[in-house]
């Protein structure tokens, strides 16, 4: 089997243009859009491109001004302009930029930043956004300082809760609910759910999913866009086929406080045989280097890269044999050392076997080798398998009299219907984890009871000090063929 490794050789300098999409644009673009810019070789075509992305957004193509782009630099420079100065950098970056950017400034913007018991917190309310039918009528975003510096994270009232919003060591939903209510009655009442006018359990004090269902819905916003305006038509002066890009999905798992593992999984295009794989990993506009790799027709296209810290753009350029026809595939990846408990992306796969521990190849974690399931497609008689890496660990004092657990809880929910929930629970054994903090644990769920449609995982990780991190991936459950 012909694995595809990546041994950094060659540097080189990248145009201005082919680095557009990693500019404030991004926001906008939809995945389809970026693997078609990706697969350009010339400044003509890229050109040609950004000219057609531009003008397929114009409302009124009869006049001379496109209010679309005149609006979206807008945006870009009052987030900048906004939010910039928490950062030191460009405002647009920010999570409080990104959503600015998308949906515009918001009907009203109020900020808590000097409460006593309360986290810099931002409450934004939006109204009449009809040009997104698929957004309520009303709705909330929150945004909040975890760690009272430095940028504002999104706040999901599923995964973060009341509680992450107050500085107070506080007993739980009701007693965080008590103090939120007593600053202000909104912003409690925006901790449980985003949606005003959606019921609110005040007893309980369960957060709401249909709030995440929301901002997923939200950040599908440049899909739904690319589709409305029908893009699947020839979009630069070369003939670009749709089936000319492909997907690539990376998982980084960290090996060392500098040092990540990053397996890759390529989506075989269909139809495609015995493969030849070329790769270029860039960073900051620059090549860092690039492998070439040749695979058998029922071979996976996988490969495994091993990085420092740092934003990279890995591009893989898939050719039959012939050379007669070729797709490209992209991903960017940003790896930073985890500075406090956190999760990593969650492989989903179909199978584990014994591998050789020392074999350092893709897809071979502790001993094992793991089938990656890219598509996250599945029918109930299906297992759903995960694999995710926990870093960040600090080692509590021993106890006498207890074994200090880190607390997992998996949540599956509908996108359509969230009040529908699966959960499962595990303690993980805090000496299972190695001296730098880290564990690679996986986990096994039965989903027979799942009407077919799309789901989202919750993965939430607890450590004995009350800290939290959360992944959110979503899947899809369909009949069996």
């Amino acid at each position: 089997m012909n694995l595809l490794l990546v041994v950094l050789l060659f540097a080189s300098a990248a145009t201005p243009l082919k680095n557009w999409v990693e500019g404030p644009v991004r926001i906008i673009l939809s995945e389809v859009e970026k693997k078609t810019f990706a697969q350009l070789r010339t400044d003509n075509e890229r050109q040609h491109f950004i000219a057609q992305f531009w003008k397929s957004r114009d409302p009124r193509p009869e006049t001379r001004d496109n209010e679309f782009k005149t609006e979206f630099e807008r945006r870009v420079e009052m987030a900048d302009t906004l939010f910039g100065g928490d950062i030191g950098g460009d405002g647009w970056q920010t999570e409080r930029g990104h959503y600015y950017v998308l949906l515009g400034p918001p009907a009203s913007r109020a900020q808590f930043k000097t409460h006593g018991q309360l986290r810099p917190v931002e409450l934004w309310f939006y109204s009449g956004k009809k040009e997104y039918p698929q957004l309520p009528s009303f709705f909330s975003l929150m945004f909040y300082q975890r760690d009272e510096i430095g940028d504002y994270r999104h706040y999901s009232p599923f995964i973060d809760g009341p509680q992450s919003l107050v500085k107070a060591t506080i007993r739980g939903a009701a007693d965080a609910y008590r103090i939120l209510s007593n600053i202000n009655p909104d912003l409690a009442r925006a901790s449980l759910s985003l949606i005003p006018g959606e019921p609110v359990d005040t007893t309980s004090f369960a957060p709401s999913m249909t709030s995440d269902a929301i901002l997923a819905q939200i950040n599908q916003i440049p899909k739904r866009e690319f589709e409305r305006i029908g893009l699947l038509r020839e979009m630069v002066d070369v003939k670009l086929r749709f089936g000319g890009t492909t997907s690539m999905t990376a998982y980084p798992f960290m090996t060392g406080p500098d040092t990540f593992t990053v397996d890759f999984a390529i989506d075989r295009p269909e139809g495609l045989g015995n493969a030849k794989v070329e790769t270029v990993v860039s960073r900051n506009g620059k090549e860092e280097g690039r492998t070439r790799g040749a695979f058998a027709k029922d071979e996976p296209l996988i490969g495994r890269l091993v990085l420092r810290p740092g934003d990279y753009v890995v591009e893989s350029t898939i050719a039959d044999a012939a050379g007669t026809q070729s797709f490209v595939a992209r991903e960017a990846i940003h790896l930073q050392a985890a500075p406090a408990l956190a999760l990593s992306e969650v492989l989903f796969f179909r199978s584990a076997t014994p591998a050789p521990s020392a074999a350092a190849l893709p897809f071979v974690h502790s001993g094992y080798r793991f089938v990656p399931e890219t598509r996250k497609q599945f029918t109930p008689i299906d297992r759903l398998q995960v694999l995710f890496q926990i870093a960040g660990v600090r080692q509590p004092p021993a106890q006498a009299d207890q074994k200090p657990m880190l607390k997992i809880d998996y949540t599956i929910a509908g996108v359509s219907n969230p009040a529908g929930r699966w959960t499962f629970h595990d303690d993980v054994a805090m000496d299972r984890f190695d001296a730098g903090g880290q564990l690679l644990n996986s986990r096994t769920m039965s989903i027979r009871e799942l009407p077919p449609g799309r789901y989202f995982l919750i993965i939430m990780a607890t450590d004995p000090a009350g800290r939290r991190a959360s992944q959110t991936v979503s899947f899809e459950v369909s009949n069996p063929s």
